[in-house]
């Protein structure tokens, strides 16, 4: 992984939030974190996070933190104001075309036009969205206008927005990145959404019987807090392990708790994007086996040049589920060129940032 040290030339604005109980949103908003950090003066804003978010980010003394965004933005217009090196960088993740996201971004217009008359830099990197909305989607469009960069995480978000590149999420940067042989790991890693209805007898029979077949021990775990309550019933179902977010476990706790599971892992079935991004980054092949559309993961997989690693398994039989999950095997040495790939890419926003700031 790339080695980023710190230069103080360029003050940098951040806008740093996400869903405080999600370790996918620590994970990915952490390496872009460390790719501004090395460029420039950091100014985050990180709204009501609470402090295990703060701390799973990597936030140091050096940094400025905000919780108000007025405040954030007030600040970022002052500095465009005064000159000299400036960069407003957006948040990474998922962009809702709600009336809340679409005000905060029409918010910004007056800064980001400031800083870019007065030399400044605006980066949106490692950004996606899933519900265009044709009124509030045009605001955000605004600011896309105005970026330096604008890096997207799949191709849809690319075309309902009009511009840019594609490239893959941050969170494929942040971990070992080697898939390693399954004959050295010993169990299959099981975490699902709580907001989907519970799987089928079908796939649940399917995963006892992949573990049955290749010696595999099942365990459910929990990177999303609110999870837990399905996931303990997932396990009961299973007969696996459950490794539960206990509500005093700190973020950055619980992620080297997941992440030592995924390492022990040949497989992690998931449909969450970043428990699949993350277990492949831990050596652990993904296998997004959903029962149910499809409208996140193979896009932004495909973003990493890696295909075929999810599918809605709708109405599958046991067997077929288990013959798909295993034959994810024979795909190793594909999926770990996509995976070196992927972080190479990755990689060379590291060094426009550093560029822009420069």
């Amino acid at each position: 992984m790339v080695r980023l040290t710190r230069s103080a030339t360029t003050q940098i604005f951040y806008w740093c939030g996400g869903q405080d109980d999600n370790i996918g949103d620590v994970v990915l908003r952490r390496r872009m974190l460390r790719s501004v950090q090395a460029s420039g003066q950091c100014h985050v804003y990180v709204s009501d996070a609470t402090a295990g978010f703060r701390e799973g980010l990597g936030l140091t003394g050096a940094d400025t933190t905000y919780r108000s965004y007025p405040r954030f933005v007030l600040a970022a217009l002052i500095a465009a104001v005064r000159g000299g090196g400036w960069m407003f960088a957006f948040n990474p993740g998922e962009i809702r075309c709600v009336r809340k996201q679409a005000v905060m971004h029409a918010l910004l217009v007056p800064t980001l036009i400031v800083g870019r008359l007065r030399g400044g830099s605006v980066v949106r990197a490692g950004v996606g969205t899933r519900d265009w909305h044709w009124f509030w989607g045009r605001l955000i469009k605004l600011t896309v206008t105005l970026a330096s960069i604008n890096a997207w995480r799949d191709e849809y978000s690319r075309s309902v927005f009009g511009s840019g590149i594609i490239r893959p999420d941050w969170a494929f940067d942040d971990g070992p990145g080697s898939v390693a042989p399954t004959t050295s790991r010993s169990r299959l890693a099981v975490t699902l959404r709580s907001d989907r209805p519970a799987p089928s007898e079908a796939w649940v029979a399917a995963l006892r019987q992949v573990c049955a077949d290749t010696g595999l021990a099942p365990v459910v775990v929990v990177q999303v807090r609110r999870d837990n309550a399905a996931a303990e019933a997932l396990a009961a179902r299973l007969g696996a392990e459950f490794v539960p977010w206990p509500a005093e476990q700190p973020h950055l706790r619980q992620e080297t708790a997941v992440r030592a599971i995924y390492a022990e892992s040949a497989f992690v079935v998931s449909d969450r994007l970043h428990a699949l991004v993350m277990g492949l980054t831990e050596g652990a092949l993904p296998a997004g086996v959903i029962e149910g559309p499809d409208v996140k993961i193979g896009r932004h997989f495909a973003a990493a040049g890696i295909t075929a690693v999810s599918t809605d398994a709708t109405g599958w039989n046991s067997a077929r589920v288990a013959e798909w999950i295993t034959a994810l095997g024979d795909r190793r040495g594909e999926i770990e060129t996509g995976l070196a790939r992927a972080q190479q890419v990755v990689q060379i926003t590291d060094a426009e940032i550093a560029a822009l700031a420069g």
